[in-house]
Protein backbone atom coordinates (compact mmCIF):
# COMPACT_ATOMS: atom_id res chain seq x y z
CA UNK A 1 0.00 0.00 0.00
CA UNK A 2 2.58 2.78 1.11
CA UNK A 3 4.38 1.55 -2.28
CA UNK A 4 1.23 2.63 -4.10
CA UNK A 5 0.85 5.56 -2.62
CA UNK A 6 4.10 7.06 -3.10
CA UNK A 7 4.03 6.31 -6.82
CA UNK A 8 0.52 7.65 -6.81
CA UNK A 9 2.55 10.64 -5.65
CA UNK A 10 -0.93 12.28 -3.60
CA UNK A 11 -0.26 14.42 -0.82
CA UNK A 12 -2.99 13.22 1.16
CA UNK A 13 -1.55 10.20 1.83
CA UNK A 14 1.01 12.08 3.79
CA UNK A 15 -0.22 11.64 7.40
CA UNK A 16 -0.79 7.75 6.63
CA UNK A 17 3.13 7.23 5.37
CA UNK A 18 3.78 9.33 8.50
CA UNK A 19 1.81 7.19 10.82
CA UNK A 20 4.04 4.33 9.46
CA UNK A 21 7.40 5.82 10.09
CA UNK A 22 6.09 5.78 13.56
CA UNK A 23 8.16 6.52 16.63
CA UNK A 24 6.91 3.45 18.56
CA UNK A 25 6.81 -0.20 17.47
CA UNK A 26 4.17 -0.26 15.84
CA UNK A 27 5.26 -0.99 12.13
CA UNK A 28 8.28 -3.30 10.96
CA UNK A 29 11.75 -2.31 9.54
CA UNK A 30 10.37 -2.97 5.93
CA UNK A 31 7.25 -0.76 6.61
CA UNK A 32 9.18 1.94 7.68
CA UNK A 33 11.49 1.36 4.81
CA UNK A 34 8.87 1.62 1.76
CA UNK A 35 7.11 4.42 3.60
CA UNK A 36 10.57 6.43 3.78
CA UNK A 37 10.77 6.20 -0.08
CA UNK A 38 6.59 6.84 -1.09
CA UNK A 39 7.15 10.33 0.85
CA UNK A 40 10.49 10.79 -0.91
CA UNK A 41 8.44 10.44 -4.18
CA UNK A 42 5.54 12.64 -2.97
CA UNK A 43 8.24 15.35 -1.91
CA UNK A 44 6.09 16.71 0.98
CA UNK A 45 8.22 18.64 3.00
CA UNK A 46 6.10 17.83 6.12
CA UNK A 47 7.99 14.51 5.71
CA UNK A 48 11.36 16.05 6.65
CA UNK A 49 11.45 15.67 10.39
CA UNK A 50 10.28 11.96 10.29
CA UNK A 51 12.60 11.32 7.41
CA UNK A 52 15.47 13.03 9.36
CA UNK A 53 14.55 10.69 12.72
CA UNK A 54 14.58 8.00 9.94
CA UNK A 55 18.18 8.38 9.51
CA UNK A 56 18.78 6.83 13.28
CA UNK A 57 17.31 3.61 12.30
CA UNK A 58 19.50 1.09 10.86
CA UNK A 59 17.05 -0.63 8.76
CA UNK A 60 15.37 2.69 7.11
CA UNK A 61 18.25 5.28 6.75
CA UNK A 62 19.44 4.38 3.76
CA UNK A 63 15.68 4.51 2.25
CA UNK A 64 15.35 7.99 4.34
CA UNK A 65 18.59 9.58 3.44
CA UNK A 66 17.61 8.96 -0.78
CA UNK A 67 14.17 10.46 0.31
CA UNK A 68 15.56 13.45 1.90
CA UNK A 69 17.84 14.07 -0.83
CA UNK A 70 15.17 13.79 -3.78
CA UNK A 71 13.32 16.42 -0.97
CA UNK A 72 16.21 19.31 -1.64
CA UNK A 73 16.92 18.41 2.06
CA UNK A 74 20.68 19.00 3.02
CA UNK A 75 22.11 17.94 6.49
CA UNK A 76 22.89 21.31 8.49
CA UNK A 77 24.00 19.95 12.14
CA UNK A 78 27.45 17.83 13.06
CA UNK A 79 24.66 15.09 14.23
CA UNK A 80 22.66 15.53 10.79
CA UNK A 81 25.83 15.23 8.61
CA UNK A 82 27.04 11.58 10.67
CA UNK A 83 23.31 10.27 10.79
CA UNK A 84 23.23 11.31 6.65
CA UNK A 85 27.05 9.74 5.94
CA UNK A 86 26.24 6.85 8.40
CA UNK A 87 23.08 6.29 6.14
CA UNK A 88 24.96 6.15 2.84
CA UNK A 89 27.51 4.30 4.30
CA UNK A 90 30.20 6.64 3.19
CA UNK A 91 32.91 5.36 5.68
CA UNK A 92 35.49 8.30 4.51
CA UNK A 93 33.79 11.07 5.18
CA UNK A 94 33.22 9.57 8.52
CA UNK A 95 36.81 8.55 9.22
CA UNK A 96 37.78 11.86 8.02
CA UNK A 97 35.77 13.58 10.87
CA UNK A 98 36.75 11.51 13.40
CA UNK A 99 36.40 13.44 16.30
CA UNK A 100 32.70 14.45 15.00
CA UNK A 101 31.74 11.30 14.30
CA UNK A 102 32.55 9.69 17.52
CA UNK A 103 31.00 12.28 19.77
CA UNK A 104 27.77 11.83 17.77
CA UNK A 105 27.62 8.00 17.67
CA UNK A 106 28.96 7.77 20.92
CA UNK A 107 25.99 9.78 22.55
CA UNK A 108 23.17 7.60 20.40
CA UNK A 109 25.32 4.73 21.63
CA UNK A 110 25.65 5.49 25.79
CA UNK A 111 23.29 9.14 26.01
CA UNK A 112 19.91 7.16 25.79
CA UNK A 113 17.55 6.17 28.42
CA UNK A 114 18.34 3.18 29.96
CA UNK A 115 16.91 0.41 27.78
CA UNK A 116 15.12 -2.50 28.83
CA UNK A 117 15.30 -6.30 27.86
CA UNK A 118 12.91 -7.06 25.62
CA UNK A 119 10.76 -11.10 24.93
CA UNK A 120 13.04 -13.14 23.25
CA UNK A 121 11.99 -14.11 19.56
CA UNK A 122 13.62 -17.00 17.81
CA UNK A 123 15.28 -14.57 15.57
CA UNK A 124 15.84 -11.60 17.24
CA UNK A 125 14.55 -8.41 14.62
CA UNK A 126 15.44 -4.93 15.07
CA UNK A 127 12.76 -4.40 12.70
CA UNK A 128 10.45 -3.96 15.91
CA UNK A 129 12.47 -2.38 18.06
CA UNK A 130 11.55 1.21 19.89
CA UNK A 131 13.13 4.46 18.48
CA UNK A 132 15.78 4.34 21.52
CA UNK A 133 16.69 0.62 20.78
CA UNK A 134 17.02 1.36 16.97
CA UNK A 135 19.48 4.74 17.09
CA UNK A 136 21.46 2.39 19.69
CA UNK A 137 21.53 0.32 16.94
CA UNK A 138 22.37 2.00 14.46
CA UNK A 139 25.13 3.76 16.21
CA UNK A 140 26.44 0.10 16.94
CA UNK A 141 26.40 -1.29 13.63
CA UNK A 142 27.89 2.07 12.46
CA UNK A 143 31.17 2.16 15.13
CA UNK A 144 31.26 -1.83 13.50
CA UNK A 145 31.40 -1.04 10.01
CA UNK A 146 34.25 1.97 10.65
CA UNK A 147 36.39 -1.08 12.76
CA UNK A 148 38.63 1.33 14.86
CA UNK A 149 39.28 -1.17 17.82
CA UNK A 150 38.96 2.19 20.05
CA UNK A 151 35.38 1.60 20.19
CA UNK A 152 35.35 -1.67 21.49
CA UNK A 153 34.87 -0.76 25.11
CA UNK A 154 32.23 1.59 24.56
CA UNK A 155 30.33 -0.77 22.80
CA UNK A 156 30.40 -2.99 25.81
CA UNK A 157 29.78 -0.12 27.99
CA UNK A 158 26.46 -0.48 26.07
CA UNK A 159 26.13 -3.54 26.39
CA UNK A 160 26.52 -3.70 29.90
CA UNK A 161 24.29 -0.37 30.61
CA UNK A 162 21.16 -0.82 28.50
CA UNK A 163 20.73 -5.24 28.87
CA UNK A 164 19.72 -5.60 25.64
CA UNK A 165 19.03 -8.54 23.48
CA UNK A 166 19.40 -7.43 19.92
CA UNK A 167 22.59 -5.09 21.03
CA UNK A 168 23.97 -8.73 22.27
CA UNK A 169 23.21 -10.22 19.15
CA UNK A 170 24.49 -7.48 17.20
CA UNK A 171 27.83 -7.55 18.53
CA UNK A 172 28.34 -11.60 18.20
CA UNK A 173 27.01 -11.55 14.99
CA UNK A 174 29.77 -9.17 14.01
CA UNK A 175 32.12 -11.81 14.03
CA UNK A 176 35.02 -9.42 14.82
CA UNK A 177 37.69 -11.12 16.39
CA UNK A 178 38.80 -8.24 18.25
CA UNK A 179 35.31 -8.85 20.76
CA UNK A 180 35.32 -12.62 20.16
CA UNK A 181 38.62 -14.11 19.08
CA UNK A 182 36.90 -17.68 19.28
CA UNK A 183 34.33 -19.35 17.68
CA UNK A 184 30.95 -19.53 19.06
CA UNK A 185 29.23 -22.39 17.21
CA UNK A 186 25.45 -22.03 16.86
CA UNK A 187 24.92 -19.28 18.89
CA UNK A 188 22.00 -18.38 16.93
CA UNK A 189 19.96 -21.06 17.91
CA UNK A 190 19.70 -20.42 21.49
CA UNK A 191 19.69 -17.17 23.76
CA UNK A 192 22.48 -14.68 23.11
CA UNK A 193 21.64 -13.00 26.63
CA UNK A 194 23.79 -9.67 27.30
CA UNK A 195 25.01 -11.74 30.36
CA UNK A 196 26.27 -14.63 28.00
CA UNK A 197 27.73 -11.80 25.89
CA UNK A 198 29.45 -10.04 28.11
CA UNK A 199 31.08 -13.42 29.70
CA UNK A 200 31.91 -14.70 25.97
CA UNK A 201 33.62 -10.98 25.04
CA UNK A 202 35.55 -11.02 28.51
CA UNK A 203 37.85 -13.58 26.65
CA UNK A 204 39.30 -11.20 24.24
CA UNK A 205 40.93 -8.95 27.19
CA UNK A 206 38.53 -6.00 26.63
CA UNK A 207 36.64 -6.17 29.83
Amino acid sequence: MARTLGVIGDTRAVDILLDMMGGDDSFSGSFRQVSATALGQIGDLRAIPALVLGLEDWETNEASAQALSRIGWTPSTTAEKMHYWVALRDKRQLLERWGETTEVLLEDLLGSAPICRREWREEPDVDFCSADERRLHNACKALLILGRSEMIPFLIEALHESDNDHLAYVLLGSRNRELVPFPLGEFRVSQPSPKWALTSIRHSGFT
